[in-house]
């Protein structure tokens, strides 16, 4: 059934959810109620009905996830190893600091990444990690020195992007954005790639997202990738921080 109007959806949103084989998931987060914003937000106290104590639809995931409702409990664990052992819970205790990131690298390499464990690395917040990569990617040489981006891209994307051209002391237009073409809602991958093409004697760094944040398209990353190595022999950075 395809849905042609708001009651359809607000009829067909329901089966979803039952039928979903991920729904048990949802009760291991917890939840804003209504209140609980509508005092923040208000200052004003909640009359405490039914509509008031329901659970928010929750859709910032991918800016805040929900804290788990065992993180309280998972939390106390370290601090009790903390306090007990002190230095030695470097090393020993519950959830030793020197190995805490092997578990969530095998969580994230087997069931969101889909790679290798030894390729994924558990790190900092989004834009430490973008900033990182690009020290280490980003060598600005001769006419090489362009950085290619999409056209209102994340923030976190475009200021680290920027940062990194001044920081090197290189001219501002090294920063190239990809555009739509008029009245297109999408890029399409074959004009990607003939960007690429064009601009392959400048371009010292490719920045794409796997997603786009604005458009929710899904950018084909194998045949770009492809792409800039052929004709650019450049590295490709994708941020798939909306797609994982």
């Amino acid at each position: 059934m395809i849905p042609t109007s708001m009651q359809d959806i607000e009829e067909l949103a329901p089966k979803l959810d039952e039928n979903d084989i991920l729904k048990s998931f949802r009760d291991k987060f917890k939840l804003p109620t209504m209140s609980e914003l509508t005092d923040q937000l208000s200052g004003a106290s909640s009359q405490g009905d039914d509509e008031d104590s329901a659970e928010v639809i929750y859709l910032c995931t991918n800016s805040l996830g929900l804290p788990p409702k065992s993180t309280g409990q998972n939390l106390e664990k370290v601090l009790e190893s903390w306090r007990k052992l002190g230095v030695l819970s470097h090393t020993r205790g519950c959830s030793p600091t020197e190995t805490s990131d092997l578990r969530p690298k095998e969580i994230l390499a087997d069931y969101i990444v889909g790679a290798k464990v030894n390729e994924v690395a558990v790190m900092e917040s989004l834009t430490a990690n973008i900033h990182t990569l690009l020290a280490s990617f980003y060598r600005p040489e001769g006419e090489k020195f362009c950085i290619l981006i999409e056209k209102n891209a994340f923030p976190s994307d475009y200021y680290a992007v920027e940062s990194h051209i001044r920081l090197r002391g290189v001219d501002e237009s090294a920063l190239i954005e990809l555009d739509l073409r008029p009245n297109a809602k999408y890029l399409r991958t074959k004009e990607i790639i003939e960007e690429i093409k064009k601009l392959s004697e400048k371009l010292a760094l490719v920045w794409l997202p796997g997603i786009s944040y604005l458009t929710g398209q899904m950018l084909d990353i194998a045949a770009i990738t492809e792409a800039v190595h052929d004709f650019c022999n450049c590295p490709v950075g994708w941020n798939l921080a909306h797609s994982v």
